[in-house]
């Protein structure tokens, strides 16, 4: 189990909706990452928000079929800590959608945001909150 700090806390971290896609449509890095939150290495934040983007990007520009979509959601939900958001963020202009991993960092009280968008990843850090690429959490992960 991957700790964020002294007091044993798990690394709480953000998967931005292109990340889930990823690791939805092929094995791989991500694919490992999401095993790893099973087994309980980490914790995977999201909200109802991203989960119905996810949805929508896998029906429409990938044409996953409802059963497919509602067992992946079914998976992400019983593995995934679901914050309820009550914060209103609107912090970036240019890709409006990318508020919606940012509310659910700040109201689940992330360590990381994980995204591979060019929009979130230009911050760097935000409210404390790092944004990094999927490479960068499995560099900072122990090798299994």
């Amino acid at each position: 189990m991957m700790t964020w700090n002294k007091s044993g806390d798990k690394l709480r971290v953000v998967f931005d909706t292109n990340v889930f896609i990823a690791g939805a449509l092929k094995s791989g890095l991500v694919r490992e990452l999401l095993h790893r939150s099973v087994r309980g290495e980490l914790n995977i934040l999201t909200s109802q928000e991203i989960l119905q983007e996810l949805q929508e990007k896998l029906s429409g520009k990938f044409h996953w079929d409802k059963k497919h979509i509602d067992e992946f959601r079914a998976f992400l939900q019983s593995t995934s800590v679901v914050i309820s958001v009550i914060s209103k963020v609107t912090d970036i202009k240019k890709d409006p959608d990318d508020n919606k991993v940012l509310t659910c960092a700040l109201d689940g009280k992330a360590h990381l945001i994980i995204s591979s968008d060019r929009h979130l990843l230009k911050l760097k850090v935000w409210r404390g909150i790092a944004i990094v690429h999927p490479k960068t959490l499995s560099w900072m992960m122990p090798k299994q």
